[in-house]
């Protein structure tokens, strides 16, 4: 069973929707932002279609739940679905919805999983204290995009992720869709980042 989510509404933020892709791939913000201790990591690009696939500690979620997994995707240009896997099996949902030049809106929520049964106060009580945890969470990205200058060329290292690569994926939103498998054709795959490793061993 599962706790039903309600949804936060965050409002208005300045930002090009793109720059909230980026974290799809952007490796090296997870640490110092998220207290996320990384032990693999991995971007996939296919379709419409953006996965990211991590394991590791994250404190702010609890590190006393030790390793998690992350099955993070989008589906389309604002929307994103996380799959949190270890003791408090959950997903989280975000959109950020363009409304104008460089605004976009954004909602979260997360779905909780309990045990099998009817939820009890204490399990609607559990799953919201988890959504607090997972909102502050994304406030910590949420602050640093509504206090920043718009980055569309950003400088990177090869260990900072593939932004390139999701960039030209992102393309095919704002373009004509007859466009679209040309910007696909030259980045759909499964992306790496050097010295990290992958989920080359549990893909199915």
């Amino acid at each position: 069973m599962w706790v039903r989510w309600r949804f936060d509404i965050l409002g208005e933020m300045d930002l090009h929707p793109v720059e909230v892709v980026d974290n799809i791939c952007d490796l090296q913000h997870l640490l110092p932002i998220h207290a996320t201790h990384v032990s693999s990591f991995e971007t996939e690009l296919r379709g419409h279609m953006a996965w990211q696939r991590l394991s590791g500690v994250h404190e702010i979620l609890g590190a006393e739940a030790g390793m998690m997994k992350f099955d993070t995707y989008y589906t389309g240009p604002g929307i994103l679905i996380s799959r949190f896997l270890g003791d408090n099996n959950s997903m989280m949902f975000i959109t950020h919805t363009p409304v104008d030049d460089g605004r976009v809106f954004v909602w979260h929520a997360t779905l909780t999983k309990i045990a099998d049964r009817i939820p009890t106060e204490e399990d609607v009580q559990a799953a919201r204290d988890y959504q607090r945890l997972s909102r502050d969470a994304f406030a910590q990205d949420f602050e640093i995009w509504s206090n920043k200058q718009p980055c569309l060329r950003p400088m990177q290292l090869p260990g900072d992720g593939n932004f390139l690569k999701v960039r030209t994926w992102y393309k095919q939103f704002y373009n004509p869709r007859s466009a679209a498998a040309l910007f696909l054709g030259r980045r759909a795959g499964i992306y790496t980042v050097p010295g990290v490793p992958d989920f080359s061993n549990e893909r199915v």
